[in-house]
């Protein structure tokens, strides 16, 4: 899959139909949402982010957030729209939510953030990255990771995780 520049960013937002296309029934079982998490998993676990308490901001119908919380992990998520979230969700995802607008005793309790294929979609992905600790207190490290994207015949899967602080 390609993507031009001028997908990213504002541009890059889902409409209705894209994003009830891009989180079709049984989509968590396909080979790219079992190898993304079990590698979001691994990540967390190296950098010690697996013991703390997690917000994955951007979390759709909650892929991630049900995998970690299955592992054992501590994570609950938020979505600016409004996903179809199983029923076993309902009290760890914040649909129709901007991470700011949570209340403060759940943010203040955030240890880590997870940006899973989010950073494409923002206009201004570093300035959104400094605004972290003044919304979420006590968060302290993000782990985020991008769709791999093929470019010039090259595949460039990326994630990381960077200190916030």
């Amino acid at each position: 899959m390609f993507f031009p520049i001028d997908v990213i960013g504002k541009d890059s937002a889902f409409n209705r139909d894209q994003y009830t296309d891009a989180y079709a029934p049984g989509i968590e079982r396909l080979f790219w949402h079992v190898a993304r998490n079990a590698t979001i998993l691994r990540w967390l676990r190296r950098c010690g982010m697996d013991a703390e308490k997690l917000l994955e901001i951007g979390c759709g119908p909650g892929i991630v957030v049900d995998y970690l919380r299955a592992k054992g992990v501590d994570c609950i998520g938020c979505d600016l729209a409004s996903p179809s979230v199983p029923d076993r969700l309902a009290d760890v995802i914040f649909a129709s939510t901007d991470f700011r607008s949570l209340p403060l005793a759940v943010r203040s309790n955030i240890d880590g953030v997870l940006l899973c294929d989010v950073m494409e979609h923002l206009d201004d992905p570093v300035g959104f990255l400094r605004s972290l600790p003044e919304s979420l207190p006590s968060s302290t490290r993000a782990l985020s990771t991008a769709p791999p994207i093929a470019r010039a015949g090259s595949f460039c899967p990326s994630t990381f995780a960077n200190n916030l602080a």
